[in-house]
């Protein structure tokens, strides 16, 4: 199985397979990762959209960085923000005036808090741990993940579970 980057290097060559591969391997967690921003499948499926169209538009740009996933779901997480920035007034409310809108507002920004902290807790990863939580992700089992990564089912166990320490410790501020 070809990596990200060589599917990208492929797409820059013109092979219009390697687009539909990318497309088809992130379509999931991309789609869910705006949904858990937007909130809403509309504006989740506009994000997911614009980030395939910026990796189209990146084929006639400058290089793309080192990491296809983290790249685009960085550019999810970016598209996601701008779009919550869109949907408030011209002026933003003050804090006080989160708090007198309700629990719903004030839940919303955290939430958004939340996955911004998430993605940036993802994109520090060590490589390893970074494929286990893509695939993980992705809904892959720890069979599947083996399988993929071409590693004994016990050692997937270790990084599912150094993941999830690295994650919590990363992530502390907002678990409680």
């Amino acid at each position: 199985m070809k990596t990200d980057e060589q599917l990208y290097a492929d797409l820059r060559g013109g092979r219009r397979g390697a687009f539909d591969e990318l497309y088809a391997r992130y379509e999931r967690r991309l789609f869910g990762f705006a949904l858990a921003f937007v909130k809403n499948e509309q504006d989740a499926e506009e994000v997911f959209h614009d980030a395939f169209k910026a990796l189209i538009d990146s084929l006639d740009g400058g290089d793309l960085p080192q990491k296809v996933g983290p790249w685009l779901f960085t550019v999810v997480r970016n598209a996601s923000l701008n779009r919550l920035r869109g949907r408030r007034p011209a002026a933003a409310a003050p804090v006080e005036d989160l708090a007198d809108a309700g629990s719903g507002a004030v839940e919303t920004l955290m939430q958004a808090q939340r996955q911004v902290a998430l993605a940036h807790a993802v994109e520090r990863l060590p490589k390893q741990l970074g494929r286990v939580y893509e695939l993980r992700a992705g809904g892959a089992s720890y069979e599947d993940m083996a399988r993929r990564l071409d590693v004994p089912v016990g050692t997937i166990k270790s990084r599912v579970n150094a993941l999830v320490r690295r994650l919590k410790k990363d992530l502390a501020p907002w678990l409680t």
